[in-house]
This record gives C-alpha cells, structure tokens and sequence, in this order.
C-alpha cells in the first residue's frame, strides 16, 4: 500500500519508512541517505531518536525539531515529527509496501527509554526543550482538555512524565529563559496556556532568575502566575521584544490585571530579589490614562520604588561605593506620569543589573585618547533601556546642540551627517532632513549647513 498521510502511521514507524524512501537532488545529500537507507529501516525503538537528530542536523534541518513543540497531544507529536520529514521524501514506488502502516500495537515516541529523548532534546534551544518536554507530559491528553492553572499542574494524571524524567529532559540549570532563542513565527503563537506549563515544568517560582517574554506577544499576562511569590527571580523584561529592537509595538497585548498583582506577590516578599523590571512602551501611554489601568500601574511604581528604599544598596562604581539611597537619589523607576520615559528604571543597567548613584549615572567618561566619551550610564533611545559603559558600547548625537540621546551601538539606529559622517539620532536627522541645499534626502550638522 502508499503511505500518502504519515499522519496515518505510527511516529516512529513513520518515521522510519520516510527517512529510508527521501533523496534528493544534491549528491551530499543523496550520499548521506544511502547510509540511512542501509542503517535505518531496522533499527530498534530505542535508537530511533537519536538517528532523527541526526539526521536532521546533518541535513541542517536541526529547526524542523522546534516544529514539535506547540502538539498537545500523543496524534500531533507524532504527526509533527512525521511531518517534518515527510515533507522531502519524493513519492514511493507502486510496489512499496507499507505493512507497518497497520500495526495494531501502536509504538511512540514515547515508548522511547530517556536516555533517547534527551538526546533528541539537547539539540534545542533551552525554552525549546522546556517546550518540548511540555509536549510530551501533554502527549496523553485530548488537545482540547483545558489544563487547570495550579501547581499541581504535574499531578493531573498518573501517567504524566515523572519528576524525575521532566527534570532530566528540561535541564537542571534554569537561571534564565529567554523566549528570543525561538523563531519569531513561533514565538508570536505561543499562548498563556504555553508559557504558564514551561514556567511550571521548570519550576520557575523556585529555580529562575531571569524571565525574558521575547516576542511572545500573543499573551495577556496570566502565564505568569506560577511566579507568584518568587523570592528568586531577579529580572523579568516584559516589552514583548528582543534586544535591540523598538520597545514600540501595538497594541499592547499584556494585561495589568494579570501581570501586576503577580509582581505585587513578589515585591511584597521581604527576602525577594528583584532588582529589574522593564514594562512594555504601552505603559507610557497607560501611564498618561488614555487606557484603564493608569491609576493602578502608577500607584505599582510607587510600591516598587518604595521596595528599593528599603534596602541598603552600593553604587557599583569602584570609586564611589556609596549607599545610592543616602545619596539623593528619590526614585528608582521613573514615577513622573508625564515624562515620555516614565515607568522605565533607571539608576540600574538592564544588562549586568548593577546600580549607580545618580552623580555617578551621569558622569561623563572619557576615552584613552582623552577624548569626552559617554556616560557611565547611559538610555538608548531606540531600545529604550539604560546600559553601563561595560554591558554596551554608546553611541551620542554629536549634531543637535542640547540633545543628549544615545543609541547602543548594537542597536545600529544612528544617521549619519550627509556632510561629515557625524551621527545624529532619528529625531536630529527628520529635522534636518533638507535644510538650506534643498536636498531631501541628505541631512547636514550644523557645521556642515
């Protein structure tokens, strides 16, 4: 019989009859499947995960893994992985045969000893292993059954994945995920019921440190709540982009009503170790009350600000090492509802998260040429995050007398001087775009006008 629909096979039969029936056109690659062709068909259940990998890396089709990450179910993972490669296996002869198409005794990737799967998983990205893991505790449950929102998340069935095997697949170090390590496609479709099961199969409330939602911008915020109380976390970036990339999206999918009284929970713990939050751009706006929730989030500010006051903490400046809080510094998140940077914090480098008294956040730096650099710590207008001098390379407006705007050099969003090569920042340059030559596309300092 044709095997058309690899949905119809078993996986890992499947699996096998499509990676012993692919060629191509390339001879590297026709090569590398004569030696799967020799290799596979029979090759035991148990060896069979390792082969895919394999397989897939070697025909630099590693990502294709990250295809099985969203199944909910034992039928989708299994279709996922068929799917994956089926896709470059050419059509069969007529007289091919399939008799493993009709196996009663149905064998998954599941029968699969542990030592397999996580071979199969150390070739993902760390949020895609805590995805995958995620689909294979999953792999027993109608798709539609909706998964209750507790802690005892794990405990819903007797089959589930054991701690044991869930710690093993996932990795024991989870100091930071990061959802940028995914596709962006992929990424953007990850829902709160995704994000909620990796921050519980992680453990996340006692063992991560950093929380990064890159690009997870099909969420309201309520995956969040297996953080409540945490008194590890240490940073959670909640703009919904990744580094180097405008904060300015829209619009704004996250939910104060979730999100906030999850980081009231934390703040509210005395031993709790945040030290960094950065809220999407939306918040400006939520922040001047064109949107509900203005009042709740600027009194949060407050309450955040008012943590930070408590504790006694050293600007990270070697010649200085003073108590930032007895040194005048009166907010650690901008509170002011009318600056176009409130909600945003500062005194503190997004990156390495060390704290600088304001004198010191201000000072000037200057170069080994003894040339004025930047400052120790310094906002990059277009990701808007505060970096030291040590985390990032700055970038001035050299043009706009009295405009003081950098830009991270990574970021890459400074114009140049149509004259002189000098940078300007975006606001600098739309100004000047034109000016006395008449010359719309050029922009010229004003040495140059």
């Amino acid at each position: 019989m044709r095997c058309n629909d690899p949905s119809h096979l078993s996986g890992i039969k499947c699996l096998q009859h499509c990676i012993t029936e692919r060629t191509s056109a390339s001879s590297t690659t026709m090569e590398l499947d004569a030696s799967y062709r020799s290799a596979v068909f029979d090759l035991p259940i148990e060896s069979m995960a390792a082969h895919v990998t394999s397989y897939l890396r070697a025909t630099s089709r590693a990502s294709d893994l990250q295809k099985v990450i969203l199944s909910t179910s034992q039928h989708a993972l299994e279709r996922v992985y068929s799917s994956s490669i089926d896709a470059y296996k050419p059509a069969m002869p007529t007289d091919m045969e399939v008799d493993d198409c009709t196996d009663k005794e149905q064998q998954t990737i599941l029968d699969l000893p542990i030592e397999s799967l996580t071979h199969v998983a150390s070739y993902l990205t760390t949020s895609s292993r805590a995805l995958f893991t995620v689909a294979l505790a999953l792999a027993h449950v109608d798709s539609s059954r909706k998964i209750p929102c507790t802690n005892a998340w794990l405990q819903y069935e007797q089959n589930a994945l054991s701690a044991d095997t869930i710690r093993t697949l996932t990795g024991y170090q989870w100091d930071t995920l990061d959802f940028g390590d995914l596709e962006n496609d992929l990424a953007s479709r990850l829902s709160d019921h995704d994000v909620h099961a990796v921050l519980i199969i992680i453990d996340a409330a006692n063992r991560l440190r950093t929380l990064k939602l890159s690009h997870c911008t099909n969420i309201t915020g309520s995956c969040l709540e297996p953080l409540r109380g945490s008194v590890v976390l240490e940073k959670i970036d909640l703009s919904l982009v990744g580094d180097n990339e405008s904060p300015k999206i829209s619009p704004a999918p996250l939910s104060f009503d979730h999100v906030l009284p999850i980081l009231d929970s934390i703040i509210q713990k005395g031993s709790n170790r945040l030290t960094h939050i950065q809220f999407p751009h939306m918040s400006r706006a939520i922040a001047l009350g064109k949107y509900p929730g203005s009042s709740e989030f600027r009194q949060f500010v407050t309450r955040y600000n008012d943590m930070f006051k408590k504790r006694v903490i050293g600007c990270s400046n070697s010649k200085c090492n003073a108590n930032i809080n007895a040194c005048g510094s009166n907010a650690w998140m901008h509170s002011n509802r009318w600056m176009h940077i409130f909600g945003i914090q500062f005194n503190t480098c997004y990156g390495c998260t060390r704290h600088y008294c304001d004198d010191c956040a201000s000072k000037v730096l200057v170069d080994e040429k003894g040339r004025v650099d930047i400052q120790m710590l310094a906002f990059c207008a277009h990701c808007q995050k505060y970096y030291c001098a040590d985390c990032k390379r700055m970038e001035r407006c050299q043009v706009g007398i009295g405009c003081d705007k950098y830009v991270c050099f990574d970021c890459d969003f400074m114009n140049e001087c149509s004259g002189c090569n000098w940078k300007m920042c975006g606001d600098c340059f739309s100004e000047r775009r034109g000016g006395s030559r008449c010359n719309k596309m050029a922009a010229f300092c004003d040495f140059c006008e």
